[in-house]
């Protein structure tokens, strides 16, 4: 059975011994909404996170879900070299080439 794009992220983020936390999508100022998961190396979510992934602003709030979900994928299969083996890497792929 396929997995979904959030649960290819928890695979991952486990994976790598980090814990994430998802915020928003929060309303911006120019009327679209933006996520964002934030990374720490324990489980307290007041830590200082390592680092903070943000999706793109758009103008439905499952839109900007999947856009954060999408980035926090391609900055773990890049940066952090963590390579997707699930069976929906090559829709992780085809959405990849579709949102900046």
């Amino acid at each position: 059975m396929a997995m979904s794009l959030e649960e290819i992220l928890c695979q991952a983020v486990e994976q790598l011994g980090y814990y994430s936390t998802e915020s928003g999508p929060a309303y911006t100022r120019e009327g679209l909404y933006q996520s964002s998961y934030e990374f720490r190396t324990m489980p307290d979510p007041t830590a200082e996170p390592m680092f903070t992934v943000y999706g793109k602003a758009l103008p439905r709030t499952s839109e900007a879900k999947d856009s954060c979900l999408i980035r926090a994928l391609i900055f773990i299969d890049d940066a952090l070299g963590y390579k997707i083996g699930d069976l929906n890497y090559v829709q992780y792929l085809l959405l990849r080439n579709n949102i900046p």
